[in-house]
């Protein structure tokens, strides 16, 4: 709550007015928190008077918005850390052979290869895969890693 009380104080103001409610108010201080003092004030002087009448997810995107406007170069430098952030990491193998996969990508390219995998579990179970849909969207990673060899 220091965080909301010295850093946005109208949002603040309106929190102890009973206008906007705290959780929605500690959301914002928590996506604020690392800016400086400066970005902080402006994020609180465009979310403040909209704070009551937005449903979270647009407080969410005024709040970015904000952020972006105020701080145009720390936006930037947020994007390409992320950028350099992506990766594809594999655990050890356990006892039985069995890997773990964590990928890190941009969400268009997750959201094809997830399609992808459904599709080809979901036809392994039309040509009488009786497995798990868990169980067959894994042997899905394997068939898409190598197609010449899939059944």
């Amino acid at each position: 709550m220091l965080d909301l009380r010295h850093r946005l104080p109208r949002l603040w103001k309106r929190v102890l007015a009973g206008e906007v409610k705290p959780w929605l108010a500690r959301k914002t201080a928590d996506t604020t928190r690392h800016l400086s003092v400066e970005v902080a004030d402006v994020v609180d002087r465009r979310v403040a008077p909209w704070a009551h009448a937005v449903s979270l997810a647009r407080l969410d995107a005024l709040v970015h918005a904000a952020i972006i406007a105020a701080d145009p170069d720390g936006a930037a430098a947020e994007v390409a850390a992320a950028e350099a952030a992506q990766g594809v990491w594999l655990s050890q193998s356990n006892d039985h052979g069995i890997k773990s996969i964590h990928i890190r990508t941009q969400a268009p390219n997750a959201i094809w290869f997830d399609a992808s995998i459904q599709r080809v579990a979901d036809s392994l179970e039309s040509f009488g895969d009786k497995s798990s849909l868990d169980v067959r969207r894994a042997r899905a990673v394997g068939i898409l890693a190598q197609p010449q060899q899939s059944p």
